[in-house]
């Protein structure tokens, strides 16, 4: 692990120099869509939105939920990319690996430094949801370590399968053919029981939708935990099985 800090204190060094271009993505376009459900859809739909006893009005619905969805596309961009142009694009991660780093510690320095990135935009976005009023639940501040685990349940198993990539298409499918439908479908903006029911199904077990659940309960207050505990192993489980992959893939890639 000491080593793989080594890998994250030059990915930090790195990002003091790029961090601008990343404030858009991250926190700005976030809060434009909280602003637009503060000022837009939650006003509109005033007295005819009760998806749930205590849900409170649409933006106490959607604003943890698309906290959620924004720590998914977060940790899926930093680990396609990233990790793609240090495979092939300027090969950075060839040179590190001809120091006394591992691929596994590049791997793991990589994690981390992901997990350092959704801290940073998770807790923007919470602070920006509380001064929309809808991050007041005694339970919120919780909201901020289950983006971040649903950032990284995305990140690691991403991570494994982007540094065996030799050509970059596949990333844009990933993004058209399962980044954007999970956003879209997975109760981010509407509660899933308006779905068929064979689409119900599927969508309550994707990784996303039980994070968007995590982070809606927590931020309303109620937090459901027989159900809660079940998702939150899911989530570490793809952690776990991506960190393991990821591992190994890392190893065939750099010792090539």
């Amino acid at each position: 692990m000491t080593l793989a800090l080594r890998e994250l204190s030059h990915l930090l060094l790195n990002y003091r120099r790029t961090w601008r271009g990343s404030v858009v993505s991250t926190i700005a376009v976030p809060v434009v869509y909280l602003l637009a459900m503060a000022y837009g859809m939650d006003p509109l739909l005033d007295g005819h939105w009760a998806p749930s006893a205590g849900s409170g009005g649409y933006l106490e619905f959607v604003g943890p939920g698309l906290l959620a969805a924004t720590a998914m596309q977060v940790g899926v961009i930093e680990a396609t990319y990233p990790v793609y142009g240090g495979a092939t694009w300027h090969r950075h991660y060839y040179a590190v690996a001809n120091t006394p780093l591992r691929p596994a510690d590049i791997f793991h320095g990589q994690l981390l430094f992901i997990a350092v990135r959704l801290l940073i935009s998770s807790g923007a976005f919470l602070l920006a949801l509380t001064a929309f009023g809808a991050g007041r639940s005694p339970w919120a501040p919780a909201i901020l370590p289950v983006a971040v685990l649903v950032g990284l349940a995305f990140a690691a198993p991403v991570a494994a399968y982007t540094v065996t990539l030799r050509k970059d298409a596949p990333i844009g499918l990933l993004t058209r053919f399962v980044v954007l439908p999970m956003f879209l479908f997975s109760g981010t903006f509407y509660p899933v029981d308006q779905l068929p029911a064979p689409l119900e199904a599927l969508v309550e077990a994707s990784p996303l939708h039980m994070g968007v659940e995590l982070c809606r309960d927590l931020g309303q207050g109620v937090p459901a935990w027989g159900s809660a505990l079940p998702r939150v192993g899911c989530l570490l489980t793809l952690v776990l099985v991506g960190a393991l992959v990821g591992r190994r893939t890392f190893r065939q890639r750099l010792h090539h």
